[in-house]
């Protein structure tokens, strides 16, 4: 339900709350709960969206990128 929330305010804007929510979302995740698939898909569909427009949103999508390499959201090397 989360990742279905995030994915729909996320389409529309770059909201600061939804994405310290996001954070929150991926640190409360273990990486061999079910649903991490559809955190990573939202992750991947989210990155292709390109640049962030806010300074402090940049730092806090660090931030989630940091807990998806923490939880092997990649594979290989070259995706890090």
């Amino acid at each position: 339900m989360c990742v279905s929330m995030l994915d729909f305010k996320l389409s529309r804007k770059q909201d600061p709350a939804f994405i310290h929510f996001w954070l929150f979302t991926t640190r409360a995740v273990s990486s061999d709960n079910p649903s991490i698939q559809a955190l990573q898909g939202l992750f991947q569909k989210y990155i292709s969206y390109g640049e962030m427009k806010k300074d402090y949103l940049a730092i806090d999508f660090l931030k989630i990128v940091q807990e998806c390499v923490l939880l092997n959201f990649f594979t290989t090397h070259e995706e890090v």
